[in-house]
């Protein structure tokens, strides 16, 4: 067991957190959810597209856990993150900056901006370092410890990043 394969668990682990969490916020509060991709895919489409999307996010994390299915999982989250950054930079190109994000639930007061494209597409940039690490296998105890230490400072460092974004917008008056 290398070092490489201690840390891709513990970036494993961490989109584990980032996709579980979002998909209970989907699950929790899907009328909230509902108006805000009504925004980007319609009415018709929203009522779906979040029930959809939840058990996509809860199937990714789901399937992030399994060492035999990590590859796939790394593949789907890397993908599931440049397809948010995507529909996120489309509304920004169209001059829609007042969207709220969603990103952390209906409580938060995030709006879309050029930074959650960035930490999404720096999110995607982590579970496909993960995916060429390619050992997959348990890292043993040791080993898990030090993953788990990674995932946590990964999920620290998101949730920092998260309030740095939210502070700097409340304070140019977007948020």
């Amino acid at each position: 067991m290398g070092w490489s394969a201690v840390i891709a668990n513990g970036l494993a682990w961490f989109l584990v957190w980032l996709f579980a969490q979002a998909a209970w916020h989907k699950f929790a509060t899907p009328r909230f959810y509902r108006q805000l991709m009504a925004q980007y895919l319609g009415r018709a489409g929203s009522n779906v597209a979040v029930w959809l999307v939840a058990a996509i996010e809860a199937g990714v994390a789901l399937v992030l856990l399994i060492s035999q299915w990590r590859c796939a999982g790394l593949v789907a989250a890397a993908a599931m993150l440049l397809i948010y950054s995507s529909l996120m930079a489309s509304r920004l190109w169209q001059g829609d900056a007042g969207i709220q994000c969603g990103c952390s639930g209906p409580d938060s007061e995030l709006v879309l901006s050029w930074a959650l494209v960035m930490r999404n597409g720096a999110c995607a940039v982590l579970a496909l370092l993960a995916l060429v690490a390619g050992d997959t296998s348990g890292p043993g105890w040791p080993g898990g410890l030090v993953s788990m230490l990674i995932a946590a400072v990964l999920i620290f460092g998101y949730v920092i990043c998260e309030l740095i974004i939210s502070q700097a917008q409340w304070m140019a008056g977007e948020g």
